[in-house]
């Protein structure tokens, strides 16, 4: 959101491209130079914003007048992206905020090249405003538990601007979100070995993330399983409650196949027992099925070793991450907390 100029000679308008996220960095400056190439005089006015800038802005319209009017109504920089370092107004060099619309179109054609979103493609216009195509238009409550946490560089790293990502090109390295894809795309080099190891897809992978950031105490059991896999962690649930099958998974042809199994299985009661029968089930299954069994098999979905102290808080916190499709802390009769999510 641009906030327009301040008056105070103590606090102004950071220019510091040094203080954005790093990636975010590298497109703010292909698209001034692409700018300056196409012939259009384009600079960063502001990038970074301080809280005590944003409280500047927030008093003007109110205790400070003029304006008539409030320019903004936040309060923190934390409800807007320039307090991550997320976000730029771009102006004019010549003339300033004076330019017309046509022309702050020209600059963003240029910067949507760079992965970075405009400010004059919302409801509420903001021309001068860009930020990091992969942001939503606004941070959320996540986001500002995240840098409340860890620190900017959490949350740069969950909206794939960190360091380790990849530079941004003008053929579209970094192209602007989808509508069901918008919240993350991070890279696995900069992901914690342990969450690299279970082998998740992005949107997984990247919840993941964000939740050892806010969490570091919690411990992930598993990822990405082969169907050998599936069948053992199924088993030893089975072992503790002959019912887990149909009590837990979506009814299906599986299901009720593997549940058939186990009920027809009486004196099968160890763990190598039960697998054997629930894999020799997912083999006589066209493999297409299979797959959509479990969100574990696509690497879709992780799960948790429960904890007791602050349970209800980190529940409340992964029930909110990012494309989450569905969270359980109970499988049936057993407590287990498995986490799944849409691609």
């Amino acid at each position: 959101m641009s906030a327009g100029g301040t008056t105070d000679s103590k606090v102004s308008a950071n220019a510091d491209l040094g203080k954005l996220a790093p990636r975010f960095r590298a497109a703010v400056e292909s698209g001034l130079a692409a700018c300056t190439a196409a012939g259009l005089d384009a600079k960063v006015y502001e990038g970074f914003r301080s809280e005590e800038l944003q409280a500047l802005y927030y008093a003007r319209g109110r205790s400070v007048i003029p304006p008539a009017t409030p320019v903004t109504n936040a309060q923190s920089s934390l409800y807007s992206w320039h307090g991550y370092g997320l976000a730029v107004d771009v102006i004019s060099q010549s003339k300033a905020w004076d330019m017309p619309e046509a022309w702050f179109g020209q600059v963003a054609e240029i910067f949507k090249q760079y992965g970075c979103a405009w400010g004059g493609d919302w409801k509420q216009r903001d021309l001068p405003h860009f930020q990091w195509g992969r942001c939503k238009p606004s941070p959320s409550d996540l986001a500002r538990e995240i840098i409340a946490a860890q620190g900017a560089t959490a949350v740069w790293q969950a909206v794939g601007a960190d360091a380790g990502s990849p530079a941004p090109t003008a053929a579209g390295t970094v192209a602007a979100p989808s509508p069901t894809a918008s919240v993350i795309d991070h890279v696995v080099a900069t992901v914690p070995a342990d969450i690299a190891a279970l082998q998740l897809n992005d949107a997984a992978r990247n919840a993941a993330i964000i939740l050892r950031a806010r969490f570091p105490q919690l411990v992930f059991t598993s990822g990405r399983r082969a169907i050998e896999d599936q069948a053992r962690a199924m088993a030893g649930n089975v072992v503790k409650d002959r019912r887990f099958i149909v009590a837990t998974y979506a009814a299906s042809a599986i299901c009720t196949a593997c549940q058939q199994w186990v009920d027809a299985n009486p004196q099968a009661t160890s763990r190598e027992q039960i697998a054997s029968g629930i894999l020799a089930t997912f083999q006589r299954a066209a493999e297409s099925d299979v797959m959509k069994f479990s969100k574990h098999l696509t690497g879709d979905a992780f799960d948790v070793q429960p904890v007791d102290q602050n349970a209800d808080i980190i529940k409340a916190f992964i029930r909110r991450l990012p494309l989450i499709e569905k969270f359980l802390d109970h499988e049936g009769q057993l407590i287990r907390w498995h986490a799944q999510f849409y691609r």
